[in-house]
């Protein structure tokens, strides 16, 4: 086996490239919803002419935490049970009696090329399950298995980590739901209605939040050159993105990092922490800011070097004690995945030029 892949570190070119990606996502945002209109009325009609008992979403690595926001968003906006799994765990899991048969599976893969997920769909396939398929390329082999494809329209992203992948997901992801919600509860100027309206201004005003407060951005990437270990720490809604950017991290950064739950990271990670620890917490939902400051403040009386990412919430931060990036946006809670996902893959690339310019371990 070839194992010099795996000693590879980035250049500067490299992670330009990555934030050549990173900031070409808006305009990509822009185009999708037009592009998906006709898939996702198909997909519609099969779940309003069909009782659908649950849906399970399917990925590995950057896919499978595109595949829990989906989930975590999914179960909110409509009334069917949902579950993220790994393809290899669902691939097993599928020929279990816990199984519901007859249920919804979107399975994700970028390339559309991953034999475990595209297994798992085949097994869910004679189970008499309903396969929807979200790739860059409609002519993959998940593709083809699938009953419906949505192209995430993010094929140009062939190497490296997939940042404006995984937001064209999300994006994809919104979309169907969105449209899923309002016609199955015959929402039209309330609801998904007012969501899908909302998601429209996102990509325009974000683009404005992030080119503002870019020095703000850069100046957290300084702090964290020198980290040896990050920890991303959130809650239900935004842990696919704490996992992401976990994943993100290792990848672009060469630092290792983890994902953590905010009250997982109470009983037991938050004594790990020093000097030596960056740790990056999402706090979006009201009830989650007074645990997040506190956690915030605790590590960063352990020396570590912290920073706080809040979006969609009006509570004071006064008490915070760390480097905040707030983003201003009155939007809906459920944007918050998708939000922060944009503004922390800034911080990530800048994270990196950083550590590439100074000599901090070679991103």
């Amino acid at each position: 086996m070839d194992r010099s892949k795996w000693a590879y570190k980035r250049s500067k070119e490299d992670i330009e490239k990555i934030l050549f990606h990173v900031n070409d996502q808006f305009s990509l945002l822009r185009k999708l919803g037009k592009m998906q209109k006709k898939v996702t009325i198909k997909a519609v009609e099969h779940f309003l002419f069909k009782q659908i008992p649950k849906i399970y979403y399917i990925g590995c690595g950057t896919s499978l935490n595109a595949a829990l926001t989906g989930a975590e968003i999914s179960e909110r906006l409509l009334t069917i049970p949902a579950e993220a799994m790994n393809s290899f765990e669902f691939m097993s899991f599928v020929s279990t009696s816990s199984f519901v048969k007859g249920s919804a599976v979107i399975a994700i893969s970028h390339s559309g090329e991953s034999k475990v997920t595209t297994k798992g769909v085949l097994k869910a396939k004679e189970r008499d399950c309903y396969i929807i398929a979200l790739t860059a390329y409609p002519s993959s082999t998940l593709a083809n298995t699938a009953h419906v494809v949505f192209p995430t329209g993010a094929a140009d992203e062939k190497v490296g980590p997939k940042t404006k992948g995984h937001t064209a997901c999300l994006v994809t992801l919104y979309g169907l739901l969105f449209d899923l919600a309002r016609r199955k509860h015959d929402l039209s100027d309330s609801g998904a209605g007012k969501l899908e309206r909302e998601m429209a201004r996102i990509p325009s005003e974000l683009k404005m939040f992030i080119d503002s407060n870019s020095e703000k951005i850069k100046d957290v990437g300084r702090r964290f050159r020198e980290i040896k270990h990050i920890i991303v720490v959130s809650t239900r809604l935004n842990m696919g993105v704490a996992k992401e950017t976990a994943l993100k991290i290792i990848e672009t950064c060469n630092i290792s990092a983890q994902a953590e739950e905010m009250e997982e990271m109470l009983h037991g990670p938050l004594y790990m922490v020093n000097r030596t620890t960056g740790v990056i917490l999402f706090a979006s939902e009201e009830d989650e800011i007074n645990k997040a400051v506190d956690v915030a403040n605790s590590a960063a009386y352990l020396g570590a070097c912290v920073a706080f990412i809040g979006c969609g919430v009006e509570t004071n931060f006064q008490d915070v004690q760390v480097p905040l990036i707030m983003l201003s946006l009155d939007v809906d809670g459920l944007f918050t995945p998708l939000c922060n996902t944009l503004i922390v893959q800034q911080l990530i690339s800048h994270i990196a030029l950083e550590r590439i310019v100074c000599g901090s371990g070679n991103a």
